[in-house]
């Protein structure tokens, strides 16, 4: 599906109007859908023709292009990629995240199991003999 698509033309109705007194570019000469993922596909209805990178594309049909590729319309108006804004790609930056967290949590658990890393496994942890006080008298017992 088509984050934005771009009608491409003289006609007043066009996002992007290209000026030609020669009318060789027609009203509605051409669309440009960008996509969610980041593919960008031409679309010529003109009767001069649409050319990527100096060739001819079919009528009516659905061409795939991409950034710094020159687009002319009738071989005369070339697109100025700078009319279309550029669109980030939300799935990779939600994987980038994904991985981040997956790190932080890795790290955690590592410090985390880190302070156990001198013990056997099934020892104890006992506080050494001298920290604790016995009163004999009075059943106290006192942890220094």
């Amino acid at each position: 599906m088509a984050i934005q698509e771009y009608t491409i033309g003289r006609g007043e109705d066009c996002q992007i109007r290209v000026q030609d007194s020669g009318q060789r570019i027609s009203r509605r000469h051409a669309t440009l859908k960008v996509m969610n993922n980041g593919k960008i596909f031409i679309t010529d209805y003109s009767s001069n023709g649409t050319f990527v990178n100096g060739v001819k594309i079919a009528s009516n049909a659905n061409f795939p292009v991409k950034r710094g590729d020159v687009i002319s319309f009738a071989n005369e108006i070339e697109l100025d990629w700078t009319l279309i804004p550029k669109v980030t790609n939300k799935l990779l930056i939600y994987a980038i995240i994904a991985l981040i967290l997956i790190g932080a949590g890795i790290a955690a658990f590592c410090l985390w199991d880190s302070r156990d890393a001198g013990r056997q496994p099934g020892q104890e942890e006992y506080l050494p003999p001298d920290s604790l006080e016995i009163k004999p008298d009075s059943l106290e017992i006192s942890i220094l």
